[in-house]
């Protein structure tokens, strides 16, 4: 498969992930009922910012947390995609997510009664769902013929939490 390499990771300070997450709160905070952070940033500049939103109650409140619309473009390096935006009616959902726990970062905690479904049947789904994103991703980079250093990296790299899932 030939690919062109583009957008190597760079190191990036990693005050640049809190500055993210103080803009976005001070741009949308009046549509958010609580704010998650989950995942890690453990390298900065290759790591990303996972954020999950509970908009508040209203119809209109998820059109304006879009991380993409809201930041500026120097927060580009660490926004690989948008934030998870979850009602306050399907946080069950929450439950199954198994590879990091959420970090209340803004609002009440709504969260705090879900309780992770570790089973057995979860986490082979999961793995199974993740290897078949990772086939699905893999032929798009086939198709392009760009490979995107940065996003590979995190993508590829995700993969061990599915691995350790099925331990």
């Amino acid at each position: 498969m030939d690919l062109r390499v583009e957008n190597l990771p760079l190191p990036l300070d990693r005050s640049l992930y809190q500055e993210a997450i103080d803009t976005y709160l001070e741009l949308s905070h009046r549509y958010i009922e609580a704010l998650y952070l989950f995942g890690n940033v453990r390298y900065p500049g290759l790591s990303d910012l996972d954020l999950l939103v509970v908009p508040k109650d209203s119809y209109l409140a998820p059109l304006h947390l879009s991380l993409r619309d809201l930041l500026p473009r120097r927060f580009d390096p660490i926004l690989e995609h948008d934030v998870f935006v979850v009602p306050l009616s399907h946080l069950d959902a929450c439950r199954y997510r198994l590879s990091s726990p959420f970090s209340l970062v803004y609002g009440r905690d709504v969260l705090a009664g879900i309780t992770v479904d570790t089973s057995v049947a979860t986490r082979v789904c999961d793995a199974l769902e993740a290897t078949n994103n990772m086939l699905g991703y893999v032929e798009q980079l086939r198709r392009m013929g760009v490979l995107n250093a940065r996003s590979c990296t995190r993508v590829f790299n995700s993969q061990r939490y599915k691995e350790g899932l099925l331990m």
